[in-house]
C-alpha cells in the first residue's frame, strides 16, 4: 500500500477506496473486480496496482484512515474505556461494519484491532509480549463476535447498554460461578 504524501497519489487512493465502498453497497465483494473499481474511481489499473496490492489492501487502507477502533490511552480506566469506546465505535460505524460483515470481511477488522491492542502501552503493561498477543487476540475476537450478534439481531441497545454487555462478556460474567 502506498504510504507517501504525493497529493495526486493520495487523492487516487481515496477515490479508489470510495469507489470500492460505493460498489460494496450495490454488490458483493467477490463479484467486484479491480476493473470495476478503477472505472468507478476514474483511474487506470496501473494506478490501482501502484497504490494497492489487492481489494483487501483497499479495505485496510480505509480502516486505517479513520474507521477503525483504536484503544484509548488511559491506564487508570483502560477496561472501562474499551467497553464505552467500542460501544460508541459500533454505533458510529454500524453501516461500514454491516458491509464488511455481509461480505465476510470482519476478519480484517479483527486483525487490525488485535494489533492495536498489542501496540497500546496501557494494554496489560505488566505482562510479556506473548501473553499480550494471546489476550489481544482473545479480546479482538470477542469484540467482533459482539459486532456480529449486534448486526445479526439489528439490536436496539443503547450505547451504554451495549457497553455493559461488552463489559460483562469481557469480565466473564456469563460463566457459572464456582460453588
Amino acid at each position: 500500500m502506498y504510504n507517501g504524501n504525493n497529493k495526486t497519489a493520495c487523492r487516487s487512493q481515496q477515490s479508489i477506496a470510495d469507489a470500492l465502498f460505493d460498489l460494496l453497497e450495490e454488490e458483493s465483494y467477490e463479484k467486484i473486480s479491480i476493473t470495476e473499481i478503477c472505472n468507478k474511481a476514474n483511474v487506470s489499473r496501473q494506478t490501482f496496482y501502484s497504490l494497492f496490492s489487492s481489494k483487501e489492501n483497499v479495505i485496510a487502507y480505509q480502516l486505517c484512515r479513520d474507521e477503525q477502533y483504536v484503544p484509548s490511552r488511559c491506564q487508570d480506566h483502560f477496561f472501562k474505556n474499551v467497553c464505552l469506546d467500542y460501544s460508541r465505535y459500533i454505533m458510529q460505524e454500524q453501516n461500514l461494519l454491516a458491509i464488511l460483515y455481509e461480505n465476510h470481511l470482519l476478519e480484517l477488522v479483527q486483525n487490525m484491532q488485535m494489533q492495536h491492542f498489542v501496540e497500546c502501552p496501557d494494554f496489560l503493561p505488566d505482562h510479556d509480549s506473548l501473553y499480550r498477543q494471546y489476550a489481544a487476540s482473545f479480546i479482538a475476537s470477542g469484540l467482533l463476535g459482539i459486532v456480529r450478534i449486534y448486526l445479526e439481531n439489528k439490536s436496539s441497545l443503547s450505547e451504554e447498554e451495549l457497553a455493559d454487555v461488552i463489559s460483562d462478556m469481557l469480565q466473564g460474567c456469563y460463566l457459572p460461578s464456582d460453588r
